[in-house]
């Protein structure tokens, strides 16, 4: 309980449950702690167009959930690609949401996406950027297929 009142982050370096003497049952609860604290986003529900036309928005509706305790406290970017066949970014947007307000509980994103000018089929991405690395470093808690640290959403074919 206050590990989500204080909207814990992390604990550590050490633990005590990496001591050698410690109970199963005492493990289990540490372990129970790992997952509940920080963020954890889930993705809900997606809306993505099958077709989009080539050099045009195409309007793309995502819902999740933070199922953690506490938000991402750093402003990174929140960003969609279309991604070409060979896991290439074809083109990418940075969305106006700030990763910061997603808090506990859902969270929403509506973008309109332009399609890239190249015709063919793409697969629609979105990722949270390490501003460090430049690449998406931050995964989501579905079993999606991951890209390069992309999220794979869908496939869309550009007209």
């Amino acid at each position: 309980e206050m590990a989500r009142r204080a909207h814990f982050t992390w604990v550590g370096p050490y633990g005590p449950a990496l001591q050698s003497n410690a109970s199963p049952q005492f493990v289990k609860r540490s372990d129970e702690l790992v997952r509940l604290i920080g963020y954890q986003y889930r993705l809900t529900e997606m809306r993505l167009p099958v077709k989009a036309r080539a050099g045009h928005p195409a309007k793309v509706i995502i819902r999740g959930v933070n199922e953690g305790v506490a938000p991402f406290y750093y402003r990174w970017p929140v960003k969609m690609a279309w991604l070409n066949a060979n896991g290439e970014v074809a083109a990418s947007t940075t969305l106006r949401d700030d990763l910061r307000k997603w808090l506990p509980g859902p969270f929403a994103l509506d973008a309109a996406l332009v399609a890239p000018v190249e015709k063919g089929t793409y697969r629609l991405a979105l990722g949270i950027e390490d501003p460090w690395t430049g690449e998406p470093s931050i995964r989501f808690a579905n079993d999606l297929p991951i890209t390069r640290g992309w999220t794979i959403l869908g496939q869309v074919e550009v007209e």
